[in-house]
């Protein structure tokens, strides 16, 4: 799959993020795990496998907060693509969003975890390709 992404991206499944996860308000909350951020987005993973719903879908702009263990961040993201996976016992469902509205002190503290994210790792998520709308 042709890398879409703008900004370096950094991993958090290792390191002192790997426990960040997003919270979506609606009816319900739901809560997703980070899997990736960088300074224009992140990648979301909900696992839906005690979900009532069958078909979960996620509007194209929504409010997120984002919890990481020191700070939280609030923002509008915009998602920009999504995919659902089944299998016999789970259903994931994964999306990319991007940043479109957040405050100039969550920008300050984006980056503060994005240096912290690249000191302790040299080595980013390639993806330097513009990412078409």
């Amino acid at each position: 799959m042709k890398e879409l992404r703008e900004f370096i991206r950094y991993s958090l499944e290792s390191g002192s993020y790997k426990s960040a996860f997003a919270e979506i308000e609606g009816k319900t909350v739901i809560k997703g795990i980070i899997s990736d951020l960088s300074t224009g987005g992140f990648s979301l993973v909900i696992d839906l496998k005690d979900a009532v719903e069958t078909d979960f879908v996620l509007e194209k702009y929504f409010f997120v907060r984002i919890n990481f263990k020191r700070f939280t961040i609030n923002a509008e993201v915009e998602k920009k693509w999504s995919l659902l996976k089944k299998s016999d016992n789970d259903k994931i469902f994964i999306a990319g969003v991007s940043f479109k509205v957040i405050s100039g002190e969550d920008r300050l503290r984006l980056n503060e975890i994005i240096e912290n994210l690249r000191s302790e790792s040299s080595t980013g998520i390639p993806g330097s390709i513009k990412q078409s709308s």
